[in-house]
């Protein structure tokens, strides 16, 4: 059932966007096309060599640019950190019932 067309928003199909019906009737046709395929209801055969077409480019310059980058000055320094001390104390031995 088409709905029509009020003038006011996209035009819809049963409630869903046009756009997205052309989606899934394309997608139908892609997953069919692929399992027809697969399950040899065709066969595609190269009946001709192809080529890439020739292309000439002449003319044209790369642009011109100033780039000022930071400096980046890495270096290392010696640091004394102070780690804590842990200690486990491992739990009675629970008696035997």
């Amino acid at each position: 059932m088409f709905c029509g067309h009020a003038g006011i928003g996209p035009p819809e199909f049963m409630g869903v966007s046009m756009g997205r019906v052309l989606g899934i009737l394309v997608a139908v046709v892609v997953v069919v096309g692929i399992v027809g395929y697969a399950m040899g209801f065709f066969t595609v055969t190269q009946t001709q060599e192809g080529s890439l077409p020739n292309v000439s480019v002449t003319g044209g310059s790369m642009p011109k640019v100033d780039v000022d980058a930071a400096d980046v000055n890495v270096g290392t320094e010696t640091k004394t950190i102070e780690v804590p001390t842990v200690t486990v104390t491992p739990p009675a031995a629970a008696p035997a019932n």
